[in-house]
């Protein structure tokens, strides 16, 4: 009996220490047949802060959007809420859209065999703004334009 709950701390930690962290740059974009596109990066930082970046480019002769909204998050479970801080931003569109949005983070157990083919993701569900209910961010390495 010993050896089966010794067994069974020494797996819990060893797969603890190998499960995902949500910190990183979540990143997304789309495209439409016209030439616009549209993509969403979020920066979720240890320190419980994010950086949305929402860009957008408009068809050809026109310039990149850029607009940028800061705040902070919180992980109940693995439900994301983000709260944008109205101080940081000069966006207040984009940081009433962001504001109390919830995500769920999305992740393979270390031991599901698809644990390397399938990257981490956050799935919008809830949101003020009817085009981000089902918006998906995929866990990548790229980085984030920071705030100057």
């Amino acid at each position: 009996m010993k050896t089966i709950i010794l067994f069974f701390f020494i797996n819990t930690a060893l797969f603890s220490g190998m499960a995902q962290s949500i910190e990183g740059i979540y990143y997304n974009k789309w495209e439409s047949s016209t030439g616009e596109a549209l993509a969403y990066t979020l920066q979720l930082n240890e320190d419980g802060t994010f950086q949305f970046l929402s860009a957008r480019s408009y068809l050809e002769g026109q310039t990149e959007k850029t607009t940028h909204a800061f705040g902070t998050w919180q992980l109940e479970g693995h439900l994301l809420i983000l709260s944008a801080d109205k101080n940081l931003n000069q966006d207040s569109k984009l940081a009433v859209w962001i504001d109390n949005n919830r995500a769920r983070y999305i992740s393979l157990s270390p031991r599901n065999p698809n644990f390397n083919l399938v990257k981490p993701s956050l799935k919008f569900y809830e949101s003020k703004v009817f085009y981000a209910k089902d918006m998906e961010l995929i866990k990548t390495e790229t980085n984030i334009t920071s705030r100057d």
